[in-house]
């Protein structure tokens, strides 16, 4: 093996690992969020604090039902880039959010990983 070849095997490696960490940050903070509209819920009933009107979960949660949508409504498992195809998340930003979704949704039993590389709805 050259020094390319592991080169590029180890940064896959690490690109990996943090993508899996990323993912369990982005969790985390999403029930964090849950806890902190909690919190403002029992504020609002104390009159201490106005209830917010959207919480900042909103757009994560859009993307994967989104996601979660474009799957069920398919008879056949669907690659990541069929899936941003259909969403039409296309762009960088796009495709780590659907990369996020797909890493979400599974995670959650919502989805599972086919034979042929894609993904169906659990």
């Amino acid at each position: 093996m050259s020094i390319i070849e592991e080169t590029r095997t180890y940064l896959a490696s690490q690109r990996d690992k943090l993508q899996q960490e990323r993912t369990r940050l982005v969790d985390e903070r999403a029930k964090i969020d849950q806890l902190i509209g909690d919190i403002d819920d029992l504020f609002a009933q104390l009159g201490g604090l106005e209830k917010r009107t959207a919480p900042p979960t909103a757009r994560r949660s859009g993307i994967r039902d989104r996601v979660l949508q474009t799957l069920q409504s398919s008879s056949t498992a669907m690659s990541p880039a069929q899936i941003r195809a259909a969403t039409g998340l296309t762009d960088k930003a796009g495709s780590q959010s659907v990369s996020n979704a797909i890493s979400a949704l599974k995670k959650d039993g919502k989805i599972t990983a086919a034979d042929s590389g894609g993904y169906r709805a659990a």
